[in-house]
C-alpha cells in the first residue's frame, strides 16, 4: 500500500476508532511497529472522559431553590442505566453521563410540574447547561 493510500486508510480507521471510542490505529512515521514487521498494530483508544449536564431547578414565581428536587437523566439507549442526583441547597445540580449520552433530563420536585428536555447525542461540548424552572401542580 503506497504511503497516501495508506494516510486515507488510517484516517478512516481513527476517525471510526474515535467516533465508537474502541480502538485507534497507532502507527509510527517509520511505517510501523517493526515488531510486527512494519504493519500497523491496534491498541485501545484512551476512554473519553464523562460530560457533564449542569444547571439549577428553581421555582417559576419568585424564582426560589426548589431544596427537595432531583435531576434524572434517562438514557435513550436500551440497556442503559439512568442516573439521579438531588439538588444542593442553592438549587444548583451537576450530573456526570457518558460523553456519547442522548436521551431525557427531567427536574422532579415535591408539588411541582415535572419538566422534561431532550438531551441530543450531538452536543459535543463537555458541558451542558440547564436551567428548570418549575410551576406548582395544579
Amino acid at each position: 500500500m503506497n504511503r497516501p493510500a495508506a494516510a486515507a486508510a488510517l484516517a478512516a480507521v481513527l476517525a471510526l476508532g474515535a467516533a465508537v471510542g474502541v480502538v485507534a490505529w497507532i502507527v509510527s512515521r517509520s511505517g510501523g511497529d517493526q515488531a510486527t514487521g512494519g504493519r500497523p498494530t491496534i491498541e485501545p483508544a484512551p476512554p473519553r472522559a464523562n460530560a457533564v449536564l449542569r444547571g439549577s431547578v428553581r421555582a417559576l414565581d419568585g424564582g426560589k431553590p426548589l431544596l427537595d428536587a432531583r435531576v434524572r437523566a434517562e438514557p435513550s439507549r436500551a440497556g442503559a442505566s439512568p442516573s439521579e442526583t438531588l439538588v444542593a441547597t442553592d438549587g444548583s445540580f451537576q450530573l456526570e453521563v457518558p460523553p456519547d449520552f442522548e436521551g431525557a433530563l427531567s427536574a422532579i420536585a415535591p408539588g411541582f410540574a415535572v419538566k422534561t428536555v431532550h438531551v441530543p447525542r450531538s452536543f459535543t461540548a463537555q458541558e451542558l447547561r440547564y436551567d428548570f424552572s418549575l410551576v406548582p401542580e395544579e
